[in-house]
């Protein structure tokens, strides 16, 4: 239950849940967020399915287990400011560790002709 949705920043204060490596030694993150209701151990459980040893795994806590008050459908002026406190805690970095958002880098794959070659 939401206990004052006029808070000006509800979400700031709620804990990431992690796991796998620290940001720092990681070679990326997954913010996982729950739905309203859900809390962010249940989305973490689901990282058990899809875990990589490499990956750091992210949950923030939405503020009493909701990321903003009224219906999705309502104006989005009806659940400010938490629409927006939402976004900002699903992108925080947690207390002393590298910023979440970096450039992302990502290998490239391999063309069909390189592939056949290493089959062979």
């Amino acid at each position: 239950m939401i206990t004052d949705p006029n808070q000006t920043d509800p979400h700031k204060d709620t804990p990431i849940h992690r796991l796998g490596p620290a940001l720092n030694s990681a070679a990326g993150a997954v913010i996982m967020l729950h739905g309203r209701g859900a809390s962010a151990d249940d989305i973490l459980n689901l990282a058990q399915a899809m875990y990589h040893p490499k990956l750091a795994y992210l949950a923030p806590a939405a503020r009493d287990h909701a990321w903003y008050p009224r219906p999705f459908i309502n104006p989005r002026e009806e659940n400010e400011p938490w629409l927006t406190s939402a976004s900002l805690r699903a992108l925080a970095s947690p207390p002393s560790t590298p910023p979440l958002i970096q450039p992302a880098t990502r290998a490239s794959s391999p063309s069909p002709e390189e592939s056949s070659a290493h089959s062979a």
